[in-house]
């Protein structure tokens, strides 16, 4: 192995399909699950990953390897005195940090009701909108934590819609970040995997005026934000009812 691969982001973002894409090239290998943070033997890390990639049989040749945990690498780092720089000493190879983004208003509605299904399941009571107040918060330590980063590593920032809309692109761009040949029959193979249409949540929970404008604050704070909005665009509209999924894309659609 040459490099390592940290994705850094956020839960229900689609780091799912984007792991398992990228593991897609014969010289990249991506771990499902993984707390890189919690290792200090580089060899034990390394074979936690080996074991938990979605293609465990090929292993041969790897020159990236990593994790797409981005969500529990970020909070590590937001609730420890872990420090990158101990990691990167550990690994002792070149670090290369994914950060994927998706509109916050999609991401955070997700979230909130995947939070909703797990306090069903456990029996808790909590109203829709002090859940939404509290992801609104977790999401702005998380992006003032990866400005961090930003500000001090070099790191591939990348927006889910773009993935979607021009998976070949993308894993082009992504490709040259992770130092990979160009591969054109996994990028064929890419665009029967991803949806063609984004995925709009937001609309699935209630959002008071207050909480919209919450998350526009965050949006005009974070350059890696700009351009995302409440309102849905009528060309985004227009994508919206146009195609429709087959089994595969909808495995991973069903993941966001």
């Amino acid at each position: 192995m040459k490099r390592f691969c940290l994705f850094i982001g956020y839960p229900r973002s689609g780091s799912t399909i984007s792991g398992r894409l990228l593991d897609m090239h014969p010289l990249i290998g991506i771990a499902h699950q993984v707390n890189t943070f919690q290792y200090d033997d580089v060899d034990t890390l390394f074979n936690s990953l080996l074991t938990r990639m979605y293609n465990t049989q090929r292993l041969d040749g790897l020159e990236v390897i990593g994790t797409k945990s981005g969500h529990q690498t970020i909070k590590h780092l937001l609730r420890t005195d872990y420090k990158l720089e101990t990691f990167k000493e550990l690994i002792n190879m070149p670090l290369k940090i994914l950060h994927l983004v998706r509109n916050p208003y999609d991401n955070l509605a997700t979230w909130v009701n995947r939070a909703k299904e797990q306090h069903v399941r456990k029996g808790i009571e909590k109203k829709e909108s002090d859940i939404l107040n509290g992801k609104i918060d977790h999401y702005y330590d998380l992006n003032k934590k990866i400005q961090e980063i930003i500000d001090k590593e070099d790191v591939f920032t990348y927006k889910l819609d773009r993935l979607i809309k021009k998976p070949g692109k993308t894993l082009k761009s992504l490709y040259g970040y992770l130092e990979v040949p160009y591969n054109g029959e996994i990028i064929t193979q890419a665009k029967s995997m991803v949806y063609e249409k984004q995925r709009i949540t937001r609309d699935s929970v209630t959002w008071s005026e207050n909480q919209i404008s919450d998350v526009a604050k965050i949006i005009d704070e974070f350059d890696f934000l700009k351009g995302y909005k409440f309102e849905i665009s009528d060309k985004l509209k227009e994508e919206m009812s146009m195609g429709a999924m087959n089994d595969q894309q909808a495995q991973f659609i069903d993941r966001m």
